[in-house]
This record gives C-alpha cells, structure tokens and sequence, in this order.
C-alpha cells in the first residue's frame, strides 16, 4: 500500500497525525480487518488501535506497525494518546465520523481538522497488486456466476438464486457478497435496485442478475440480463441498444478521458434508439474496497480518468412494469486504455 505517500501527505499539510476511524480507511493502509480498529499515522510513526479480540492476530500480521490494546473507550484512549506525544494539529475524516464521535474526540490542546475524501487520491489508483487481486476476483466471480446459472433449473425463487450465489461465492474463499444480490424476474428487472424476493423464477421473461463478491477485502460487482425461453423482437432491441452503449463507454475508459464522457458516450447511444429518458442512474462508480467509490461515472462529475482506476460500466434501460435490461462490467483503466476484468461474453443468453 501507499502508507508512505499517505505519511508525506499528512506532513505536507502540517499535521502533527492523522487519525483514521472508518474500516475501509483501516484496511487499506493495514491490509487487516477488523470491526474495531482505528490508526494514527504521523510523517514518520503507524500505530494501530484494537481490542483483545483482535490484538493478537495484529501482532501476528503487522510488520512496522506500534500497536496499542484498548481496555477502555477507543477515542479516550486515541486522545490519551496524542496528548501523551505532545501532537497538536490532528487530521481526521470529515465523512466518516458523527457528529456525537466528534464531541467525543474534543481535547484541551488538540486541534483536529476535517477532511473529506483524505485518502480518495491514493484508494483510487489502484496499484498492481490491488489490481492483481480484483482481476482474481472477477475470475472467481464469473466462475461462480455461470456455474449458478448453468444449474438454474425451473421453481427456483428469486432469493434462493441469491442463496445459491452466495454459497458458490464462499465455496471458492470469498468472505461474502459485496452487496445484496439482485436477483429480479419478469417485470421486477424494469426496477434497477429490486430486492431479491419469493417470486419463483419459472416459465419466460428476463432475468436480471446484479451480483458480487469480496475478494482478499476487494469487492466485484457483475450484471448480466438472461432471458428464459425465446424473448420477441422488443427486449432484443433493447438489449441490443444496451449493449451497444456498453461497448461504446467502455472504449472511452482511458487515460485522460473526462469520466463525465464516458456517462455521455452511453447516453449517446440509448438517444439514438430513443432510450435515453429509459435510463435513470449514472453509468458507473469506482470500486475497490468498498463497492462504491470514487469516481462516480455521471455526467456531473468533475473527475478525470487516470490509470490504475478501476469503474463500473453499467448502462441500463428499465420500462416500468415491462421489463428492465443491465450490462455491467468492471473495466480497470490501462496504461493504453480499457481492461475489462470479465471474459464474460455480451451476447444474450437464452435458458
């Protein structure tokens, strides 16, 4: 990880340390997880803050690292702590603590400073070795997906799909899901965020499948939209339309590119078969660590593509109470352009 650019960061904007409380944070810059962690960085010392329950595995797992066991509140103990070594201007997440944590951390003689986004800089350009780990995880994804809908069957419900995926997920070492799968049949697809339910997937419609799983602490986030029996002339249209614009944004996931052209190629297609206003959420988001991250891939968004970005690309066409139509791939951003992480074909599946 970048701890040492996150260290010249910190004395860059002259702050004695850095507090950071949220799991995602804890994670990246330790590589160990944990419900109840926190770290201080300063320009040239890393502590890490935990229980009994895990201080021991830390111990264990962390090279470089000073660790501290709390027996009594973890903020009473941060703040002891920074008082101890005589640091005074104290970074910590702006967005990431409530506003009661932030009551809890005032001191006499600290003076803490918010930011948003701290580590939104380093948590974006993935290094190799994060990329190393999210193209694994695609792969085990998309092993577990075709083998899940290979072995679909007839009477299965929505959530037992969602079941299945989970377990092929944790069969193959995922810690879990990246996120409630959606499992959506029949007109449910036309909801872009349906939540999986007991209507049994039987006889013809779509089938949206939006799913992912955690990989070494790294999320995956897959869509595909089958059609069980033969689909008329309309959904493949559609799908055909959806794909295109896919396609399309994908080919502009390059270095330099304004990730608002992106959101726009996509949008571009779906107006050319009078889709557009059909398609009602961003084209994409950064993943990583978490499964939304940044940059969000809209065309409000300010941010430029850079490599090592790794975004989602999911255009989508939803008619209410008819039927709804996703494509999503990862695509890491290449030192020549895009790099889908899926070999997962377009093309649409018939059951």
């Amino acid at each position: 990880m970048r701890v040492n650019e996150v260290q010249r960061k910190i004395k860059e904007e002259g702050l004695s340390a850095f507090f950071f409380s949220s799991y995602p944070s804890v994670f990246y810059l330790t590589g160990f997880r944990s419900t109840h962690a926190f770290v201080v960085l300063t320009p040239e010392e890393r502590h890490l803050f935990t229980d009994a329950r895990y201080y021991e595995r830390a111990r264990k797992l962390l090279n470089g690292w000073e660790l501290h066991l709390l027996k009594d509140g973890a903020f009473k103990a941060v703040k002891r702590f920074l008082k101890e070594r005589g640091f005074t201007e104290v970074g910590y997440e702006l967005e990431r603590l409530s506003c009661s944590d932030r009551k809890k951390l005032k001191a006499k003689g600290l003076r803490w400073r918010g930011y948003e986004g701290f580590l939104t800089p380093f948590r974006a350009r993935k290094t190799e070795r994060e990329l190393s780990v999210l193209r694994e995880g695609a792969k085990k994804l998309e092993e577990a997906f075709t083998e899940v809908i290979n072995g679909l069957g007839e009477g299965v419900t929505e959530l037992a799909l969602r079941g299945r995926l989970a377990e092929a997920f944790t069969r193959r070492g995922a810690l879990g899901e990246s996120f409630a799968s959606i499992v959506a049949f029949r007109e449910h697809s036309a909801v872009p965020h349906w939540e999986s339910s007991e209507t049994v997937i039987k006889g013809k419609g779509p089938l949206l499948v939006d799913t992912g799983l955690i990989w070494h602490g790294y999320c995956t986030d897959l869509t595909r939209t089958l059609h069980l029996g033969k689909p008329d002339e309309e959904f493949r249209k559609v799908y055909e339309a959806v794909k295109e614009a896919h396609l399309r944004a994908v080919e502009k996931v390059r270095p330099g590119v304004a990730v608002a052209e992106v959101d726009r190629t996509a949008r571009e297609v779906l107006r050319r078969y009078g889709l557009e206003k059909f398609f009602t959420h961003a084209t994409g988001h950064g993943i990583g660590i978490e499964v939304h991250e940044f940059p969000r891939v809209s065309s409000r968004s300010k941010a430029v593509l850079e490599e090592g970005f790794v975004v989602t690309v999911e255009p989508g066409v939803y008619l209410e109470g008819r039927f709804g139509v996703r494509l999503e791939n990862m695509v890491a951003v290449g030192p020549d352009g895009p790099e889908v992480l899926y070999e997962l074909p377009l093309e649409l599946t018939v059951l």
